[in-house]
């Protein structure tokens, strides 16, 4: 029952310290003008649409440019691709060269007269 009690109690006393701090600013709430907050809100956005509207990114884009630059680009990359694959190949040319001079002595070895060889008697 204590504990009702105390309930109901903290609830009154917290109700008249709303009624106190509304009945102390009617005087000023009285002197507001009265604007609905739809109107402010409305003017807020409007406000930001014409802003939106004088900021335009694409006021002076040029698609020529544009393509000019994308072509750019694209003619870079296909040149240092070019010149990557041109790069590879070289590399494979001379391990294959290299690889040619090493199995070379063929022709030597059957030229050498039959006596350095090997064979039975």
């Amino acid at each position: 029952m204590s504990f009702n009690l105390v309930v109901v109690i903290v609830s009154l006393i917290s109700l008249a310290g709303v009624l106190v701090i509304v009945l102390r600013k009617m005087p000023v709430l009285l002197s507001l003008p009265k604007v609905s907050p739809l109107k402010g809100e409305n003017k807020f956005l409007a406000n930001l649409k014409e802003k939106a509207k004088a900021f335009n990114p694409l006021k002076n884009f040029s698609y020529e440019l544009f393509l000019q630059k994308l072509i750019s680009r694209v003619r870079i990359l296909i040149l240092k691709t070019e010149n990557k694959t041109f790069k590879w190949l070289q590399h494979l040319k001379k391990k294959q060269q290299e690889k040619k001079l090493g199995e070379d002595n063929y022709w030597e070895e059957v030229k050498k007269p039959a006596d350095d060889k090997n064979l039975p008697r």
